[in-house]
């Protein structure tokens, strides 16, 4: 796969990109990169069903509140990811929890917060994706589930705490 960088694009957008590809190709066939579905947004990672319905809709790096909000209301059966570098998920965990719809979700939202040397895990290891320093996984219940990957000692780990 290539990716290309566009002019008003960064360099970590296009890393999150491929390494959210790596982590999910296997698991949905068909994972296309920066393709429009026909819906007011265009994600970053999807990957469709027979019906050309989202089952997978990732987004990388900066996603604006609205647009959060917007996905997980109609979108509510697709699996939402959404991947950052070397940041803290717990600003984005308050976005979704302000903006998830009172009824109907069913698919699962992932927040992901890769390591700060994630390219270099790319390049090291094609064939192995790098995993997310953190994960946060919300059900279609609204319940959370927390594991955190290769944090520092002295560093608050809640690996598989439900909330």
């Amino acid at each position: 796969m290539v990716l290309r960088k566009g002019r008003d694009e960064s360099e970590q957008h296009v890393l999150l990109k491929a390494l959210v590809f790596a982590l999910y190709a296997d698991r949905y066939s068909g994972l296309a990169v920066e393709v429009s579905v026909g819906h007011r947004y265009k994600p970053d990672l999807v990957a469709l069903d027979d019906e050309g319905r989202p089952l997978l809709w990732a987004e990388c790096g900066q996603t604006g509140r609205d647009k959060i909000a917007h996905l997980l209301r109609r979108l509510p059966d697709t699996h939402l990811v959404f991947a950052k570098q070397a940041t803290r998920l717990d600003p984005l965990e308050q976005i979704i929890h302000q903006g998830w719809p009172n009824r109907g979700r069913t698919g699962p939202v992932e927040l992901l917060s890769f390591p700060a040397d994630a390219a270099h895990h790319l390049e090291a290891a094609a064939l192995t994706p790098c995993q997310p320093e953190e994960r946060v996984m919300f059900g279609g219940s609204n319940a959370l589930v927390r594991s955190d990957y290769g944090r520092k000692a002295g560093g608050a780990s809640r690996s598989g705490v439900a909330i």
